[in-house]
């Protein structure tokens, strides 16, 4: 599976209006559009940030969608924001419990060598999940990967926003424990409220 990554930077007052586009418009267009698996929007309220995932059943898919997707750009214009795109391969997916709109995420972004994300895929199993499976609040982890920029995203859902706060320590052990061996860099991390969510993951 692969996604597109959209991300709007607007004013937060205007931020709705964003949301209302994709949430109403383009994700039911992308309904009809051959390979299309539903979409995510996850928002940050007090930045004004929508991050907007579309998930395709193969590339080839993803990109045909590319053609003929209205422009994300002239979009953005009208609306006040900013966009730019990422494309991913959906590497690895845990799904322990449905996320439902209110769900707190945390995503973190990761920087490799491209000829050495397969070491990365490799500590997510053995590193990502672990412990978190079983902590209070956990509903899903996500590994997206960029094999030709070597750039990689762990997205984790939890159920509610103190979940996802008293996992912190956890998740900073792991993710120290894979920036010691030596796979990836960490870039940054964010955190987004689950606004809408369609996908098909089976």
């Amino acid at each position: 599976m692969y996604a597109r990554f959209t991300l709007h930077t607007a004013d937060p007052a205007r931020l709705g209006e964003v949301i209302s586009h994709y949430e109403n418009d383009i994700s039911t267009a992308f309904t009809h559009e051959p390979g299309s698996r539903g979409m995510s929007v996850l928002v940050n309220d007090d930045l004004g940030v929508a991050l907007v995932q579309a998930y395709w059943t193969t590339e080839d898919a993803m990109r045909s969608n590319d053609a003929t997707f209205a422009d994300p750009i002239h979009d953005a214009a009208f609306f006040g924001a900013t966009v730019s795109i990422e494309r991913y391969e959906v590497a690895r997916f845990v799904l322990i419990a449905s996320a439902h709109p209110g769900a707190a995420v945390s995503l973190t972004r990761l920087d490799a060598e491209p000829a050495r994300l397969d070491d990365v895929v490799a500590a997510y199993d053995y590193f990502a999940v672990g412990s978190l499976a079983g902590s209070d609040g956990f509903c899903t982890a996500v590994l997206f990967v960029d094999r030709r920029s070597g750039r990689a995203v762990v997205e984790t859902t939890w159920r509610y926003g103190e979940a996802l706060v008293a996992a912190r320590s956890a998740s900073a052990a792991r993710r120290l424990d894979a920036v010691k061996a030596g796979t990836a860099v960490v870039r940054g991390i964010e955190q987004y409220r689950l606004d809408f969510r369609s996908v098909d993951m089976d």
